[in-house]
């Protein structure tokens, strides 16, 4: 979900997920359901009439096996330059 401001460029958004997913090793006896997570929010916004500013966070919790996780958090900003 978004929400925008000005316009397409000035934004904050947000997402969320939940589910499983065949895990890695998959033998024809069972099929291994693993479960995951996430969470994030990003967001844009005008710095300049050239410059575009965008940031994100994010959480992850994945399990790798039975009793086995990983979480993982993700940082990330970029600028775009905009040539008229």
């Amino acid at each position: 979900m978004r929400r925008y401001y000005a316009d397409a460029d000035n934004y904050i958004g947000g997402r969320v997920g939940y589910g499983s997913a065949p895990g890695e090793q998959v033998t024809t006896v069972e099929l291994a359901r693993l479960n995951s997570a996430i969470a994030a929010i990003q967001g844009s916004r005008t710095l300049t009439s050239r410059v575009i500013g965008s940031w994100s966070l994010t959480y992850e919790h994945e399990e790798l096996a039975t009793d086995r996780f990983r979480n993982r958090w993700e940082i990330s900003g970029g600028a775009k330059l905009l040539f008229r």
